[in-house]
């Protein structure tokens, strides 16, 4: 191998060595711009804590799980829009405090969200 043959390699590792660090920050910054933003997570105000703090114990722990399998759901893109429309009602009646539509909707949410993520490892209907 040649002087020249070396020192071209030794520059191209160096142009490398400076790209990774380079690549890595943008992938980063890249991913910060596009974080999944989650309804369920966002604030409540004082009315909505007085009318969550009225729930059961079983009320809060239904609705805990279902947006945990909501959330699970929506991660992996097998929400149906009616587990959408369930949990949403089922946080207004937290917010109202009714336990007992709280428990059924929860349910609800629950059973649909898992019927999503199933309905993943079904064979495709498309036409190929």
């Amino acid at each position: 191998m040649s002087r020249h043959d070396l020192s071209a390699a030794g520059t191209c590792g160096a142009r490398q060595a400076g790209f990774w660090p380079l690549a890595l920050a943008i992938i980063l910054l890249a991913g910060c711009g596009t974080a999944p933003t989650h309804e369920a997570a966002r604030s409540t105000s004082p009315d909505e804590a007085a009318g969550e703090a009225r729930l059961s114990p079983e009320a809060r722990q239904a609705l805990a799980l279902a947006q945990a399998d909501w959330l699970r759901a929506k991660a992996q893109y097998a929400l149906w829009t009616t587990a959408d429309q369930a949990f949403e009602k089922a946080r207004e009646a937290a917010r109202a405090g009714d336990s007992a539509a709280v428990s059924s909707l929860a349910r609800q949410v629950s059973d649909l969200a898992r019927l999503g993520l199933e309905q993943k490892h079904y064979p495709s209907t498309e036409l190929k």
